[in-house]
């Protein structure tokens, strides 16, 4: 999974800095191009090589070489990006609870910054800036981690998948096939189109893409054409991307969500203007206690904030529902057709415990 998070990122960079009608070629030199792609080198000094990944997602309790899903490495990513946001100039939003939150991407997100400089690297004695898009909007990468069923895909999601596909702020999701993580960048007819970074390849460096052998190792960076496979045989263990360019941009990308998800008939994840209270109980919960010296009844009044144990005794016995804890009023939703995050799946903490991408 952490070669599919590096495509993701390596896209999202792409985006950012080279433009969406930026193209490949054997024989382009851009400094910007060059500089993203040194970022991914197989060494420990580059910022987003596999082994800083690594190395953070084993700070966030997954040791090196076990296996990391879409959760874990959108989280290491964001580790990594916390003290270079700026030298990238990209933002990147987890949304968690199945649930995206605009309110709060557009507080992480509109600053009163303007444009930064993206530096070049060692090799090049120029500077060469990248203006933002929108001076006000930081450049957002939004991942959006998901559970769509327990060890196999709902189907029922895969109209809701190829809506995802078609806005053009979507770049791609992670995630897989058992023991096989995979980037998802579209789909035909009913496939979905991937990238597989499993094929094994020397550790190379590009440098300034002068040489024939740095020719070479850069042209081992693409693929000429992606697989497919059905939806069903997708792993229900994703984390949808997108990449807005503006704050305008972002407005769209929820609007056409909005619009598109209202016509399947499961949502991928929910999106609400900001997030909604933490259910609090009324001002009383009654508990009946029937006392040991006598056949007497006696009602209590439990305040929220009060312990159940305070209350508790040989004797005392709880009426109604005990189940107390604080959930949010939009994740009550059935087991069999819930989203990630709702009643029918582990907690964002653990569902990596689920997960068996590789």
């Amino acid at each position: 999974m952490i070669r599919a998070g590096q495509m993701v990122m390596a896209k999202a960079l792409h985006m950012r800095h080279l433009g969406p009608d930026w193209h490949w070629a054997s024989h382009v030199r851009s400094p910007a191009y060059l500089q993203i792609v040194s970022l991914f080198a197989d060494t420990q000094t580059a910022l987003l090589s596999l082994h800083q990944i690594a190395e953070s997602g084993a700070s966030l309790g997954k040791p090196v070489g076990s296996w990391l899903g879409p959760n874990t490495v959108a989280q290491a990513f964001k580790k990594l990006l916390v003290t270079e946001s700026t030298a990238l100039d990209l933002e990147l939003f987890i949304a968690m609870d199945s649930t995206l939150i605009r309110s709060e991407v557009k507080r992480t997100c509109l600053v009163p910054q303007g444009g930064l400089t993206f530096q070049q690297p060692h090799t090049f004695s120029t500077t060469f800036n990248t203006p933002r898009p929108s001076p006000k909007w930081k450049p957002l990468l939004l991942i959006i981690p998901l559970r769509l069923g327990l060890s196999d895909l709902n189907p029922d999601y895969v109209p809701a998948f190829m809506a995802v596909f078609e806005v053009p702020q979507n770049i791609g999701m992670l995630g897989g096939r058992p023991n096989s993580a995979l980037y998802f960048i579209g789909y035909a007819e009913d496939e979905v189109l991937f990238l597989d970074p499993h094929t094994v390849q020397q550790a190379v460096t590009i440098g300034c893409k002068i040489f024939e052998t740095e020719k070479q190792a850069d042209e081992s960076y693409h693929l000429e054409k992606p697989g497919r496979m059905p939806f069903a045989a997708m792993d229900p263990s994703i984390a949808v991307c997108f990449y807005c360019k503006s704050e305008e941009d972002f407005d769209s990308l929820c609007s056409k969500l909005t619009e598109k998800f209202s016509s399947t008939p499961l949502p991928l994840f929910e999106i609400c203007e900001r997030r909604l209270q933490d259910w609090i109980p009324n001002t009383t919960s009654l508990v009946k206690s029937t006392s040991s010296s006598s056949n007497t009844t006696r009602t209590v009044s439990l305040s929220p904030t009060q312990s159940w144990t305070n209350l508790s005794g040989p004797s005392s016995k709880v009426v109604g529902n005990s189940n107390f804890h604080r959930r949010h009023s939009n994740s009550s939703k059935s087991a069999g057709n819930s989203p990630a995050g709702s009643s029918g799946r582990p907690s964002d903490g653990d569902d990596e415990e689920f997960e068996i991408l590789g």
